[in-house]
C-alpha cells in the first residue's frame, strides 16, 4: 500500500495542527508490524473533549484521496469514526478523553498498548507516562 504513509502523514499533519488533541498513536496491527492488506489502520487521538469532534472535521485532513464513507462507533468512553477510502485501506480514528491514559491503567487501556502501540504525537507526555509505567519497574497497576 504505497499510499499508506501518505495517509499516516496526513493525519499526524492534521493532530499537530490541533492544540487540542493531546496525543496521536497508531495502535493494533500496524502499530505491531503485523498488517495484513484487508487490515485497516486505527488510530488513537487522546483530547479533554473527545466529543467535539463528533462534527464534521474529515475535509480538515490532506487525504491521499478523498474518503467514501464514514461511520461511528462507541467502545465505552471512546469513540470512533471509521473512514472507508476507494483504494486505501479503511482508517478508524478513536477519541479517548485524557482519563483514558491515567494511571494506574484499566485494563482496556492496557490492552490497547499492550496489542501494538506506535506513538507519533506527545505533546503533553500522555503517552509516555503510560510507557513509563508498563516498563518491567514501573507502576501501572
Amino acid at each position: 500500500m504505497p499510499r499508506l504513509p501518505e495517509a499516516i502523514a496526513a493525519i499526524l499533519a492534521w493532530a499537530k495542527s490541533r492544540p487540542d488533541i493531546a496525543g496521536l498513536a497508531l495502535v493494533g496491527s500496524h502499530a505491531r508490524g503485523a498488517a495484513r492488506p484487508q487490515s485497516d489502520v486505527d488510530f488513537l487521538l487522546l483530547t479533554a473533549t473527545p466529543d467535539a469532534f463528533r462534527a464534521d472535521w474529515l475535509a480538515e485532513i490532506a487525504w491521499p484521496e478523498p474518503p467514501t464513507a464514514s461511520r461511528d462507533a462507541q467502545y465505552g468512553i471512546v469513540w470512533s469514526r471509521h473512514v472507508a477510502f476507494a483504494t486505501l485501506p479503511e482508517a478508524e480514528l478513536a477519541f479517548a478523553p485524557l482519563a483514558w491514559a491515567a494511571l494506574p491503567l484499566d485494563p482496556g487501556t492496557r490492552r490497547v498498548v499492550s496489542d501494538g502501540f506506535l506513538v507519533l504525537h506527545d505533546p503533553a507526555g500522555h503517552f509516555a507516562k503510560i510507557r513509563a509505567a508498563l516498563e518491567p519497574d514501573g507502576s501501572a497497576g
